[in-house]
């Protein structure tokens, strides 16, 4: 076996796994089990709180085998393809380096097309606030008529540079800095666990 970095070794599964986030999570969970998932989703905060982690987490949620359920069994065919960055219905794309319009209109038409193997295809769009005014205007177009079994996910840091249109067609959820205590506390499990 190959040796797998501790931070990605470490990465948290599922929402309950999540450290300090419980706001987020908890409002996730509580959404996906009244069947109210929203199309398109933004994930505000510094760097490092989560918001990419979480996003996998939501779509592992969404298309487990089990069902869409606030607990991915982390088993299911679907779970490790999702884990492993190889499921074909998520796509996670960094809006630094794609950021834009012709990227956004090959977006805009892979998401027409039904899921591949999965209840959901989701977007995952990395460092969102990056996109061309263009490509936003692009993608506002998709927010305004998802199409069905699609869900977006913007993860960005600076939420206030997005577009009030984009931002007004998603639920913006803001994660926080961890504590001190919160992240000692998860060193002493991870070191504890590392031995």
């Amino acid at each position: 076996m190959s040796y797998k970095v501790i931070a990605r070794k470490y990465r948290p599964q599922t929402f309950g796994d999540m450290v300090g986030q419980q706001h987020v999570t908890r409002t996730i969970a509580n959404a996906i089990e009244s069947n109210r998932v929203a199309h398109a989703y933004i994930f505000s905060g510094v760097r490092g709180v989560g918001k990419t982690t979480a996003a996998r987490v939501l779509a592992k949620a969404l298309n487990c085998a089990k069902g869409a359920t606030a607990e991915p069994d982390n088993t299911c065919d679907s779970c490790r393809e999702i884990s492993a960055g190889t499921s074909l219905d998520v796509l996670e794309i960094d809006a630094a380096s794609n950021r834009g319009i012709d990227q956004i209109r090959e977006l805009r038409e892979m998401v027409r097309y039904a899921p591949a193997s999965s209840r959901y295809k989701v977007v995952i769009l990395d460092e969102a606030h990056q996109l061309t005014d263009e490509a936003s205007n692009a993608l506002l177009k998709t927010l305004e008529e998802p199409p069905e079994r699609v869900v977006f996910i913007l993860a960005t840091t600076r939420a206030e540079d997005l577009a009030e249109t984009i931002k007004s067609r998603a639920q913006l959820f803001q994660f926080r800095s961890l504590t001190f205590q919160e992240i000692a506390g998860e060193i002493e499990r991870i070191v504890k666990a590392e031995n």
